[in-house]
């Protein structure tokens, strides 16, 4: 290394990678080219499945309608299921409940609790390009300031919010 070079762990350069193409994606969320190179770079680099499975989702998008979709959605269902967890990490646990779609590779829409929001948000943000977010749930004053000051919702492309019946 030359002199002031910093040195990173390959889990920190493949951090700072993934963000780049979150970026990417999330400045044209239509787009199906970031999401593609994103999935090349993972065949690349030690996540073949996570490839195949945005490749995957990003056909099925373009054939929706077309009658062909049994045997891919069938291979998308065995990926995610087997890979869920790793994909989705700490995410995993508040939204094995809840409602989520995964298409084109990534979570876009999503149901969440205010408060796993805020205390997730850096997660999402790192692990989701544009998400569109239904709030469920009763909160106060005091979570919707905390969710309107946590700087980790650049990710949020939508949010709606579901009042409980009264």
């Amino acid at each position: 290394k030359g002199e002031g070079e910093l040195s990173m762990s390959p889990r920190r350069k493949a951090s700072v990678t993934n963000r780049g193409f979150l970026e990417a994606i999330r400045e044209t969320p239509d787009d199906v080219a970031p999401r593609l190179v994103y999935a090349d770079w993972l065949d690349d680099h030690d996540d073949p499945e996570r490839g195949e499975f945005i490749r995957l989702q990003c056909e099925l998008a373009r054939l929706a309608g077309k009658g062909w979709q049994a045997k891919l959605e069938s291979r998308e269902l065995e990926l995610l299921w087997a890979n869920r967890a790793a994909w989705l990490g700490p995410l995993d646990k508040e939204l094995q409940y809840n409602y989520y779609t995964f298409p084109r590779g990534f979570l876009e829409d999503l149901t969440v609790r205010p408060r796993a929001m805020v205390q997730l948000a850096e997660e999402f943000d790192a692990r989701v390009p544009a998400g569109r977010v239904t709030l469920y749930g009763a909160f106060g004053d005091p979570a919707m300031k905390a969710l309107t000051a946590c700087p980790h919702m650049g990710w949020v492309a939508g949010l709606r919010y579901e009042h409980p019946s009264l």
